[in-house]
């Protein structure tokens, strides 16, 4: 087993690849943060060696990408929102152009199309998976006069910094507003308001990932890598 960093950068993330198809490894599992998927597949196509890509859709490699489902989690997200009695519901999205926002987005649509509540465009916000916008779309939201008690981050992240700005604003959350994010990353639970989130079953999607690379393809398939809520104190009910 060898394990890299591929840190914060395109370049670094291609090194550490490099570095891993020189050990003449038997396989190699990444988990891509800066690399575009163009990139990825260039990679997949220079080696002979299996290359499997964790958490990121490669609609052109589909045989290389272990994802979970992202709509189907999303819908589990929206349906509890919903649950807790709010049916006006705020959504920041995610990087343009991402298949994990498209997928979350539709998911946010059609659910709240299934219960008969209108789609509001003042309450769709682009940002692009950091904190900083995150804030910037929740100061959007609220200076648009958008009416929603509750909000869908396409992310942790975003999460985060929405809390950020909606507290400098003086609200009290989740009493005046509610949000949830998705990833379930290890900060979330120790925010004021504790985030509910979606946790991204990464062990399974890893185990699967190995269990492809050794040709056990029967067992990878019988794997599940569907996502699961994470409940906490963000959001609270409307009665």
């Amino acid at each position: 087993l060898v394990i890299t960093d591929g840190k914060h950068s395109a370049e670094d993330e291609r090194k550490a690849i490099n570095f891993l198809l020189d050990m003449k490894c038997a396989g190699i599992i990444i988990y891509p943060q800066c690399l575009t998927e163009s990139e990825i597949t260039q990679i997949i196509e220079s080696t002979d060696t299996p290359i499997l890509v964790l958490n990121r859709e490669m609609p052109s490699k589909p045989n290389h990408a272990i994802t979970t489902d992202h709509y189907q989690s999303a819908c589990l997200m929206v349906e509890h929102i919903i649950e807790q009695g709010h049916t006006e519901i705020a959504v920041i999205r995610g990087k343009a152009g991402s298949s994990t926002d498209e997928q979350r987005y539709q998911a946010y649509q059609d659910v709240l199309t299934k219960h008969g509540i209108a789609v509001n465009e003042l309450n769709v916000v682009q940002g692009d998976w950091t904190m900083e916008s995150g804030y910037r779309a929740a100061q959007a939201l609220v200076e648009s006069k958008a009416s929603f008690t509750a909000i869908l981050s396409e992310n942790d992240d975003m999460a985060i910094g929405a809390i950020k700005a909606l507290t400098d604003l003086g609200y009290s959350l989740p009493k005046d507003i509610s949000i949830v994010g998705f990833d379930n990353s290890k900060v979330g639970e120790f925010l004021t308001p504790s985030l509910t989130s979606v946790s991204v079953p990464l062990e399974q999607m890893t185990q699967k990932a190995i269990l492809r690379i050794v040709g056990e393809t029967k067992q990878a398939e019988a794997l599940s890598t569907t996502g699961s809520l994470v409940i906490r104190d963000s959001v609270a009910q409307r009665i």
